[in-house]
């Protein structure tokens, strides 16, 4: 069981990773308009990390890509 926290701090470094490519990729194609399809990528992305990773990683993490996936699902809200 020692092995699990190594990989919990992985599974949370590479989840982070991702979705600080995602974010990134969604502020350079937001300069201007924010279209709806680029911020349910970003959505989608946010909302697949959380689902997966619930439970498998720290809790500041997962809350950290919950609280993306949180905005962008009231940004969408918004644009409809």
């Amino acid at each position: 069981m020692s092995e699990w926290p190594e990989h919990s701090a992985e599974l949370g470094r590479k989840s982070m990773e991702r979705l600080t490519a995602a974010v990134d990729r969604y502020q350079k194609n937001a300069i201007g308009l924010t279209t709806l399809s680029e911020t349910i990528k970003l959505y989608l992305t946010a909302d697949i990390l959380s689902d997966v990773t619930q439970g498998l990683i720290d809790n500041e993490t997962w809350n950290t890509i919950y609280a993306v996936r949180q905005e962008m699902a009231q940004i969408i809200k918004a644009i409809k």
